[in-house]
């Protein structure tokens, strides 16, 4: 029975990490448009926008970058796609888990969403090992 190497896991990591900083990036470039858009209001305007959108940037980008990591990494992959897929959102949402908690949020009023962003991200991830490019045969 083979096993996934140790660098396939730090690969997995990093890139948890990695997908992290672009959706955090992505979300901050999204209040800076907004900003341009809707010019001259005060820092907590444009905190509350961040706080109102950040989770659907994270969710509907989540879902693109998943894909095409998920379908990049599983492609030296023929044995245990499986793990990809589920690892990934798996090492993600618990760094996600872990700043959102020390960022002093109110879980009751942010499970739903942060359930939904896990489960979206998954999908993702699973599409992409198992139909991502990354599994045709040039």
């Amino acid at each position: 029975m083979s096993k996934i190497s140790y660098k396939t896991w730090l690969k997995i990591t990093v890139w948890a990490l990695v997908i992290h900083i672009m959706l955090i990036v992505l979300s901050i470039l999204e209040v800076f448009i907004y900003s341009l858009i809707n010019p001259n209001h005060e820092d907590s305007f444009y905190t509350n926008h961040a706080e109102l959108t950040g989770p659907y940037i994270s969710i509907f980008f989540g879902f693109i970058i998943f894909y095409f990591v998920a379908s990049y990494l599983s492609r030296t992959l023929t044995i245990k796609k499986i793990i990809i897929a589920l690892s990934l959102p798996i090492i993600y949402t618990i760094m996600d888990f872990l700043m959102v908690h020390y960022s002093g949020v109110i879980w009751k009023d942010h499970i739903t969403i942060f359930i939904i962003s896990f489960l979206v991200k998954t999908l993702g991830s699973v599409l992409g090992t198992f139909l991502g490019n990354g599994n045709k045969k040039t």
